[in-house]
């Protein structure tokens, strides 16, 4: 059984309204309700088996609600909340949208390196990272980072920049979304909700995990050249992934976790992830 939206909206907004006004619902609503109910019921099952492979990039409070409004419907029933180490999905190869719109064309890869600037923290504090899990909508616990012990690095800053990533998890992309303190809104087409874009959420993440210290450039095409490309199989959490090669540079970037996975803001219209490195990904260090 299936009702397209229109028919579910009016019956909704008849029920809606006689409840509102204290008048019985109208039969031909009443009945409607109760077939949609009833489609609920033998579905859910199917709709519970469906959604488990998306729930790693859904917030807890999504499914909380969803848990919320179905339960009212089929007692019993209950998506499992995220877990903080997921199987990983296959690798997405379609493009992930850009900072800045750019020609296609061959990756330059052989761009001079520029250092990272060291800034002067602001007047004001930056927020403790133990904080920030409170201010953003889908914030996950800290997953078991594995780090060579032969490459020198500053592991406590890769993990404090995992961690800041972490806390905008649920975010929307937001096309020029992100400041030094947390997300905005950027040109909005991400919807109602403040997040990142790629190169954003990289600048606020690393930002915050060096007290202010280091602050990258804001697009991904410049952060390329402002750290030290690493080979490969040297990637360490923490480090920069730079991909989605066109004219003039990278035009995407996440952060690695290790062990395949990232944390990026990939395109318009998804949200704040973790998902699998592709290949076109090019490590490079800052930390």
């Amino acid at each position: 059984m299936s009702f397209d939206p229109v028919s579910l909206l009016v019956a909704g907004a008849a029920a809606a309204g006689a409840a509102i006004q204290g008048a019985a619902v109208p039969p031909v609503v009443e009945e409607t309700s109760a077939q949609i109910v009833e489609a609920v019921q033998s579905a859910a099952p199917q709709m519970q088996e469906a959604l488990a492979p998306y729930l790693q990039d859904v917030p807890p409070p999504v499914i909380d609600h969803w848990n919320e409004a179905v339960g009212a419907l089929v007692p019993g029933l209950e998506v499992p909340g995220r877990v903080t180490d997921p199987q990983l999905p296959p690798s997405d190869p379609s493009p992930v949208e850009s900072d800045a719109p750019s020609p296609h064309g061959a990756p330059d890869l052989q761009a001079a390196a520029s250092p990272v600037t060291v800034a002067t923290p602001p007047a004001a504090s930056i927020p403790s990272l133990s904080g920030l899990g409170t201010v953003f909508s889908g914030s996950l616990a800290l997953p078991d980072l594995v780090f060579d012990p032969t490459l020198p690095r500053d592991v406590e800053a890769a993990r404090r920049i995992i961690e800041a990533a972490l806390t905008a998890i649920g975010l929307p992309y937001q096309w020029g979304g992100g400041a030094l303190d947390g997300p905005t809104m950027g040109d909005g087409t991400g919807g109602p909700t403040a997040g990142f874009d790629c190169s954003g959420l990289t600048r606020f993440a690393v930002y915050q995990a060096t007290g202010g210290r280091i602050l990258l450039p804001r697009t991904s095409q410049v952060q390329f050249t402002s750290g030290r490309q690493v080979p490969w199989g040297e990637a360490q959490p923490g480090d920069l992934r730079f991909g989605n090669w066109q004219a003039d540079g990278a035009n995407h970037v996440a952060i690695y976790l290790g062990e395949g996975r990232m944390i990026e803001a990939p395109q318009t219209g998804q949200l704040v992830q973790i998902s699998a490195v592709r290949s076109d990904m090019l490590p490079v260090r800052v930390v």
